[in-house]
């Protein structure tokens, strides 16, 4: 079945990049993995231009870049590879998406591109990678805010329908120094948020280890950054229920990691600087009763 309205691989390789992002696999096309994917959706639904000279794919796609986006650096080529960056986000997408095709032309498009994605090993966090004493402070300092964040909106939760006491809001005293919640009768987080700290600073370690450019978001309008939060928060999604209406964002701008700390969006009117020491310090101890 041909489709009624003109399907052009440039504008089906965009689609084909950003699910993959979105959906958690790598923000990188191959030679090998394009030319199969075109092949795949080609024999489910006829492309109008179909073509598998891949310098040729590469040239068009390139120059619809630069139509759309002009010298902005959305997507890259290099190594023989096509990249996404972090400005390859969700509007721009919608935007250019096959504008000229149905809804239901674009859900069957989508649906084919998702059932060649099960084929693919999704992207994962290589803990092999080494990291140094820099990294591994950046990571746990972020880690303790995500902490916090997740208490301040746990405790305000209870303090709105007068279940907890205002007066008790400190962390280090009412959470890991004596679980306040277990004295209360309320549901604990102490033992999850811990672990939470833990995983959450290891992985974000890595992260960061493997990328001196790193950003991450909540914001799902933005496939890199969102995709490296849900990498960095994969199996807390309960615990995480507390902050799904905050702003979070780590940006490593450059790589001086010791000043990524001030960069984030979560840090004001937070924590200072020594109790945010202090409350690193506590959470590494990890105290679980």
């Amino acid at each position: 079945m041909i489709l009624r309205r003109k399907l052009n691989s440039d504008d089906l390789i965009l689609m084909y990049l950003a699910m993959k992002i979105i959906n958690g696999y790598e923000n990188i096309i191959t030679e090998d993995e394009l030319i199969e994917f075109l092949t795949y959706f080609n024999n489910r639904k006829e492309l109008f231009d179909y073509n598998i000279n891949y310098n040729n794919l590469i040239e068009h796609l390139l120059s619809k870049k630069k139509r759309l986006w002009g010298n902005e650096s959305k997507i890259q080529f290099k190594d023989n590879k096509i990249f996404a960056t972090y400005d390859f986000a969700n509007k721009d997408i919608k935007e250019t998406e096959i504008a000229c095709l149905s809804d239901n032309e674009i859900y069957e498009i989508k649906n084919i591109i998702s059932l060649y994605l099960n084929k693919l090993d999704k992207r994962k966090i290589n803990f092999n990678i080494n990291v140094d004493d820099n990294i591994k402070k950046t990571s746990d300092e972020f880690s303790g805010l995500m902490c916090k964040t997740i208490w301040n909106s746990y405790v305000n939760r209870y303090i709105n329908v007068g279940k907890w006491p205002v007066q008790c809001q400190d962390i280090n005293k009412y959470l890991l120094d004596t679980d306040l919640a277990i004295i209360i009768n309320l549901p604990s987080i102490k033992r999850e948020l811990i672990l939470f700290y833990f995983e959450f600073s290891k992985r974000l370690s890595i992260l960061i280890a493997s990328n001196n450019n790193l950003i991450l978001s909540n914001d799902s309008n933005y496939f890199l950054s969102y995709s490296n939060y849900l990498l960095c928060t994969s199996g807390f999604n309960e615990l995480l229920n507390y902050v799904k209406n905050k702003k979070i964002k780590l940006e490593l701008k450059d790589k001086r990691e010791d000043e990524l700390i001030n960069n984030n969006s979560i840090i004001n009117n937070l924590v200072t600087d020594n109790e945010l020491k202090k409350l690193v310090k506590n959470l590494n101890r990890g105290r679980i009763d």
